[in-house]
């Protein structure tokens, strides 16, 4: 086989099979074009299985490229063996070939005619003399690159596919993560257990973390199934909205929704529950923990506000039910007020769930029928202040 260096002269093919247009050296580009066929390092053909189909790697030669092609015995026709790179090579080569210069000096545009080189600091040379990055590259940018490239006062171990625009998927084995983000940062970051090298106990980031972020909107939509979130062995389970609800911050001076938090169904039930089963009641304790469910919006300035529907609103406790309020207590009905103590129904009722929550009442009851009693005086049976819950009693921030 007889090889020859050639120019590529057009890479347009209106057969779309992977032939180009090649110049060899001392012909003239206006007439001696000759055709060669690209060929693949690596092409499968269809066995006959199902979905099989011809497949292979496919990266043709750009136009102006100086590449290596043999002409064989058997049909006489060129094929494509390989392409030239490196700027000395093609200083040289434009020369023999009478072409414009593209690299180095006044003349040329470009510094580097090798592959991920024409920046210092991201080059196949960028931690030593010798190469030590791999991956292919399109000429708008397109890129895969496999770095092992270290040196005494550097590592950069990593893998990557990036767009043109900067969009990219790495693979850091430095730091100890790997991410996918567009070009202005948002996207998803799962760390390794190296990851900043230390333990943090609550929330934020650190080893073995995943963290999404988007400057805008993030949808999470399951259309057949079920969305879960779930903590099973670590901290807390957080939601908040921390967004600044005053005209200068909204998207719309005008929409005072901002901040908002919405739990919402649409055709059931809103389950809030605490299920207790970290803590066993001590009947010797002469105080409950604060553990339960907390509402609080002290802070606010608004109204807590429930409403129910024709099934009214019920409240149910296996202890004392307290009201405290700095102003007027008002109850409204358009129908009949009624209070009644040792209720038998609630006395039947409470004693069937003793078997489900052995703490004993705080006090025995008398005999007879309870007293409702107004203006009582101030006693043991009043809570002078409420209970404390977890931020109270452990405050972390």
């Amino acid at each position: 086989m007889e090889i020859r260096i050639g120019h590529v002269e057009t890479v347009e093919d209106v057969d779309r099979q992977g032939n180009i247009g090649v110049r060899f050296l001392g012909a003239d580009a206006d007439s001696q074009v000759v055709p060669v066929s690209y060929t693949s390092p690596t092409f499968s053909v269809p066995d006959g299985k199902e979905s099989h189909k011809f497949t292979g790697y496919v990266g043709v030669p750009g136009k102006g490229a100086y590449v290596l092609v043999g002409q064989t015995a058997d049909d006489n026709k060129y094929y494509y063996i390989s392409t030239i790179t490196g700027s000395a090579n093609y200083k040289d080569l434009d020369k023999l070939f009478g072409n414009k210069t593209l690299v180095g000096g006044p003349e040329g545009k470009y510094t580097k005619a090798f592959p991920f080189s024409e920046d210092p600091d991201t080059s196949v040379y960028s931690h030593d003399i010798v190469p030590q990055k791999y991956g292919i590259e399109s000429p708008l940018g397109g890129k895969l690159q496999i770095s092992d490239s270290a040196n005494k006062d550097d590592l950069e171990y990593f893998t990557k596919l990036e767009s043109m625009t900067n969009k990219k998927i790495i693979a850091d084995d430095v730091s100890d993560y790997i991410a996918m983000e567009n070009e202005h940062g948002d996207g998803l970051k799962i760390t390794s257990h190296k990851y900043d090298e230390e333990f943090v106990p609550g929330p934020g980031p650190g080893g073995r973390a995943a963290q999404l972020q988007a400057n805008q909107n993030i949808f999470i939509e399951s259309d057949s199934g079920s969305v879960n979130v779930q903590v099973k062995g670590g901290y807390q389970l957080n939601i908040q909205n921390e967004s600044c609800n005053v005209p200068a911050m909204r998207p719309n001076p005008a929409d005072t929704k901002v901040g908002e938090l919405n739990i919402e169904s649409t055709s059931n039930s809103v389950n809030i529950r605490t299920f207790n089963r970290e803590f066993i009641f001590d009947p010797a304790s002469t105080s409950m923990p604060s553990k339960g469910i907390f509402i609080d919006a002290s802070l606010f300035q608004g109204v807590v506000q429930v409403k129910a529907g024709k099934g009214g609103i019920e409240f149910w406790s296996d202890g004392d039910v307290d009201f405290n309020c700095a102003g007027n207590f008002n109850v409204n009905a358009v129908g009949d007020i009624n209070l009644t103590g040792h209720s038998p129904f609630a006395l039947t009722y409470w004693a069937a769930q003793s078997a489900l929550n052995p703490a004993p009442p705080k006090f025995p009851l008398p005999p007879g029928p309870g007293l409702v009693n107004l203006n009582n005086p101030l006693g043991w049976t009043q809570k002078p202040y409420p209970t404390f819950n977890n931020d109270d009693l452990y405050p972390i921030d």
